[in-house]
């Protein structure tokens, strides 16, 4: 069995102001994710935290964001909030490739930074 981490973090200020151009919502999120952000006013602390996810996953796999789409890497949230992964596409081929068997999602941000760490385990 292998472990595999990947970690980000990024300003909350950065994200807001990308926010202010309407195709940069619609480029990372994929279709559930945006519901579930216009659904809470699409706060910049939690895109941020969606964008961290995605990148901390990106480094989780070692490949960047090369081959598949940020929108194909939703980040959902059970009834108490917790998040996870849901993949799709060729984020979702790259998970069979590599042998990932489990995965847990961890975000969190404060007043200026969004930050997500992820840890699969893999198959050797």
């Amino acid at each position: 069995m292998e472990i595999k981490t990947g970690v980000d973090c990024v300003e909350i200020e950065r994200v807001k102001k990308a926010m202010e151009k309407e195709s940069f919502l619609t480029y990372i999120l994929g279709p559930n994710e945006y519901k579930y952000y216009e659904s809470k006013g699409f706060p910049p602390q939690s895109i941020a935290g969606a964008w961290c996810a995605k990148e901390a996953f990106a480094k989780l796999v070692g490949l960047g964001i090369r081959g598949f789409t940020l929108k194909d890497i939703e980040v959902v949230h059970d009834e108490l909030g917790k998040p996870s992964y849901e993949f799709h596409g060729i984020a979702y081929e790259v998970i069979k490739e590599q042998k990932i068997f489990s995965m847990d999602l961890s975000i969190t941000h404060d007043k200026s930074v969004a930050v997500a760490v992820a840890v699969a385990l893999a198959e050797d």
